[in-house]
């Protein structure tokens, strides 16, 4: 059972993310322990890291509906602000937002692992 430590951790707001899962903490626990391996993080790293700029727009946008499922508000805006920047042509700044949705990811991954 995910406790309230999670979801104040996270910032998360507890009441409308259980109602996108209907109220069903056991759907939300089961799919919460899936995002881990979720393919988006990976695929968006291997973008930055390469420079595929089409591809960073395709995996942080992604990333950036999957966390707002979850109420990751704070990883979803990190993701829009790379999907701005590339398709403003700001590709300068996003080893820097990355940056900033990798410390969000990261603290994410933390608790769901300790769960």
């Amino acid at each position: 059972m995910i406790s309230s430590h999670f979801f104040t951790a996270l910032n998360i707001d507890e009441a409308a993310v259980m109602a996108r899962f209907a109220g069903n903490s056991l759907i939300f626990e089961k799919f919460l322990r899936r995002f881990p391996s979720d393919p988006s993080w990976s695929e968006l790293e291997t973008a930055v890291s390469t420079n595929d700029y089409a591809a960073v727009e395709t995996a942080a946008h992604t990333l950036k509906e999957v966390a707002s499922n979850f109420g990751f508000s704070a990883l979803s805006q990190a993701c829009a602000e790379m999907v701005t920047a590339v398709r403003n042509g700001s590709t300068d700044r996003i080893p820097a937002l990355f940056q900033n949705a990798k410390a969000e990811y990261d603290a994410i991954i933390k608790l769901i692992l300790a769960l």
